[in-house]
């Protein structure tokens, strides 16, 4: 008998202190977050920030907001979370301008495995943030994802996790 199965688990969790002299969002961002300019939260809501490709720079990506929401107040400034639905496209895939992803309209094109970058954004000013961290899988819908990151505080201290999980879709005889 054939079935598919599927199994989800915890890949790693990326967890970013903040304390009450937060580090420059230069320094925390700059690796993976390429423009750091303040922009307006609507605009951040439906527009993806460029972001630094950590596995193969010269690959072409598709990128749109899956999901944009405050996620709370930190040293009296507002942070935003994106969740981006970024994907890489080869010119081996034979993908007319464009146009989506191989993998569009499949079982994995859905949240969350659709969830294939994470951006922290701060508050400037009134109605404009910035990026100040990011994390970016390989671009490939299905083998692993981020979650909605959490804002925790505990003794006075705060905590940023985001988790990245890593799951298999397989077909398997029992």
């Amino acid at each position: 008998m054939n079935r598919r199965a599927f199994v989800i688990g915890l890949g790693a969790i990326l967890v970013a202190p903040l304390t009450a002299k937060a580090q420059p969002a230069e320094t925390s961002a700059a690796d993976t977050a390429l423009d750091a300019t303040p922009r307006p939260i609507a605009w951040l809501g439906s527009q993806c920030v460029p972001l630094a490709d950590p596995y193969v720079p010269e690959v072409k990506r598709i990128c749109r907001v899956n999901l944009f929401r405050p996620m709370g107040a930190v040293n009296g400034k507002l942070l935003y979370f994106a969740l981006y639905r970024r994907l890489v496209v080869l010119p081996s895939d034979n993908i007319a301008v464009g146009s989506d992803h191989l993998q569009a309209g499949s079982a994995v094109d859905r949240p969350p495995f659709i969830n294939t970058a994470v951006v922290i954004f701060e508050e400037t000013e009134a109605g404009h943030a910035r990026p100040i961290l990011a994390a970016a899988n390989e671009g490939y819908v299905g083998n692993e994802w981020f979650v909605e990151p959490r804002l925790l505080e505990r003794g006075g201290k705060q905590l940023i996790v985001i988790s990245r999980m890593v799951g298999s879709i397989a077909e398997d005889d029992y």
